[in-house]
């Protein structure tokens, strides 16, 4: 029988830029973050200071490609094979809706459109699909706004992802879902709700944050706000109960008796510590790559799995990355395993995890 093979997210951000390309070192040139307790932020000297690119960056890992713009066209194309090697179906594109802006102030929606144009022509099958962050000020009225200026403006592309397995719909990741009430969320995903999009041409597949067992009452929204599915984003084990592969099984039965989508978000590791120094507390160590692997293999024995959500191909502030990283440049941390340093380790890794999801999902 042919395999059953769950779909391939990888959640990527376009907010890297360059002087030449965008005028600006954005993101690259990020600031260092402090504590929300003032004694513990003075422990920490380089609080408030920015990085000075091309020389130093806000990451613990050097691209491959130095400090890059994401509208390099060379860029681009580098990434798209990457993606395409590695099994990715899909890149999740952080996106602030219409009016919103990153925590370094960076608009993506004004960078959005051109970044998926230029991408989808080098992008060997790699397809888009949306990661609706939050921002100052949005309800239900404003994400509804935000569908509506995406369906005009990009609705028709070939490069947009459409699940054939539930009526050609996009997916949508909603990050931090639960800042807004379950009742607010029916308003505009229950059939019945008073803007709802269901069965108009803003529908979609709605996967929303689950950051406990399901139970819990920041949870609740996923079922009383009519969310198609979940999904844990954070891959550091530990940080909530829903990132922690130990209890994605039990996760996974619950989603499964709401009628929800579980779609687990396995990482190579994480370390925001160049800025957040205050936060060595949450580093997730990669382990030569077992970190990740261990991920894997916890995925490949779900049940009825539909998709996996990669965290992240680009995230270099929080050490998430699985997109190459120099393996030479002083003073930054490398993709190390037996053999020694290998730039594209975490894309071999990813390659054989969904080669194994299509040995683990064969029908029999």
């Amino acid at each position: 029988m042919a395999p059953v093979v769950p779909v391939v997210f990888a959640f990527y951000y376009l907010w890297y830029g360059t002087p030449e390309r965008n005028g600006d070192w954005m993101q690259w040139a990020h600031r260092v973050l402090p504590h929300w307790r003032p004694e513990v932020t003075a422990r920490h000297p380089t609080v408030g200071q920015r990085y000075e690119p091309p020389e130093s960056i806000g990451a613990a890992y050097w691209p491959k490609e130095g400090p890059y713009s994401v509208h390099e066209p060379l860029v681009l194309e580098k990434q798209a094979q990457w993606l395409a090697y590695a099994g990715v179906s899909a890149v999740a594109v952080s996106w602030h809706g219409v009016s919103g802006a990153s925590g370094e102030s960076i608009r993506t929606n004004d960078l959005f459109v051109s970044w998926a144009e230029a991408f989808s022509k080098k992008a060997q099958g790699v397809q888009v699909v949306m990661h609706l962050e939050p921002y100052e000020g949005r309800s239900v009225e404003s994400i509804r706004r935000d569908l509506e200026h995406l369906v005009a403006r990009v609705g028709s592309a070939e490069w947009l992802y459409r699940d054939e397995n539930r009526h050609g719909k996009p997916w949508f990741f909603v990050f931090d879902s639960y800042h807004l009430a379950g009742e607010e969320w029916a308003r505009l995903l229950s059939p019945t709700g008073d803007m709802t999009v269901r069965g108009t041409r803003l529908d979609g597949v709605f996967i929303g944050l689950i950051l406990d067992s399901g139970n819990s009452a920041r949870d609740q929204h996923l079922i009383t706000g009519h969310f198609d599915g979940a999904y844990n984003y954070f891959s550091s084990a530990g940080f909530t109960h829903a990132s922690t592969p130990a209890n994605w099984q039990a996760i996974s039965q619950w989603c499964s008796q709401h009628r929800l989508i579980f779609v687990p978000s396995v990482g190579p590791g994480y370390n925001d510590t160049s800025i957040r120094p205050w936060n060595e507390g949450s580093t997730k160590s990669r382990r030569d790559g077992a970190y990740y692997e261990e991920q894997w293999k916890v995925v490949r024995q779900l049940q009825d799995l539909a998709a996996v959500s990669i965290t992240s191909f680009n995230e270099w502030g929080e050490g998430t990355q699985i997109e190459p990283a120099d393996c030479s440049k002083a003073g930054y941390a490398t993709y190390t395993q037996a053999g020694g340093c290998d730039e594209n380790l975490y894309l071999t890794l990813t390659k054989q995890g969904v080669e194994g999801l299509s040995i683990a999902h064969t029908e029999l």
